[in-house]
């Protein structure tokens, strides 16, 4: 049975990193929401002098800067050449922004699309990008140190279905996108299940600019899976017509699903 969103996001990082206390002194109260992310105005919310603190901070190997304002706690094990890894930076920052439990029916952030096929080993990542929705418009971000930049797409969540869906398919637990964890160092960053990104790159493979390479990445994701698993994940989601596209191709599902 696959974890609810929330029993996924009380996962732990794998590895201990820096305490906040550490890097701004015992006064502060509150640690920030994504952290081993945090910002410059966290910092000055709670200590005077916040470039002088990020300064020692960085010269004691404590923190990285990923971008202007932006800011990961290294872990206790790192490095002098240490650097996090871009997926995991990309969705503390979507963390940060829209909060590890948006109001329903709207789902946490997640990693999406290209992103999520790579990290299923069924296609190349694009390079330097990231792929990661959230639940409002969030323009792109820039992240310099990395060398790559976070897109953001927006989807809120609501359920829509037929009477034939209804019927015709097994029932899921809740609506809504399936997700998975990814062990991390830093977190245990969202993504979307292999079935929910074949259904994502159908619905709209103009967004991720793969238009030629659908067809190869969607077979590569549903190699050996359950086809009416795969209807299932579509259920009660804006995803039925992309489940339907995969059932008019030649050939017919099944042998997507086998070797």
């Amino acid at each position: 049975m696959r974890k609810r969103w929330g029993e996924i996001l009380g996962c732990a990082p794998l590895a201990r990193v820096a305490d906040w206390h550490s890097i701004v002194g015992p006064r502060a109260e509150l640690t920030p929401l994504a952290y081993p992310l945090f910002a410059t105005a966290d910092v000055r919310a709670v200590r005077e002098g916040a470039d002088r603190v990020l300064r020692d901070a960085r010269s004691r190997g404590l923190i990285v800067t990923v971008a202007r304002g932006l800011h990961v706690a290294v872990p206790l094990d790192a490095g002098p050449e240490w650097r996090p890894r871009v997926v995991e930076v990309a969705w503390l920052i979507a963390v940060a922004r829209h909060g590890r439990h948006p109001a329903p029916p709207a789902a946490p952030p997640y990693l999406c699309g290209i992103t999520a096929a790579s990290l299923h080993r069924a296609a190349n990542a694009a390079r330097g990008i990231v792929h990661v929705t959230v639940p409002r418009q969030t323009r792109s971000l820039e992240l310099p140190a990395l060398r790559a930049s976070v897109v953001f797409h927006q989807r809120f969540e609501r359920c829509l279905g037929s009477p034939w869906w209804y019927s015709q398919v097994p029932d899921r637990e809740d609506a809504g996108p399936e997700l998975e964890d990814l062990p991390g160092q830093l977190c245990r960053p969202l993504m979307t299940s292999r079935n929910q990104t074949a259904l994502d790159l159908l619905h709209s493979p103009a967004r991720m600019d793969v238009w030629g390479e659908t067809r190869p990445i969607v077979r590569r994701l549903l190699l050996g899976g359950d086809y009416r698993a795969f209807l299932a994940v579509a259920k009660n989601q804006r995803r039925h017509s992309a489940a339907e596209r995969r059932s008019y191709e030649r050939p017919w599902p099944d042998a997507w699903f086998t070797a």
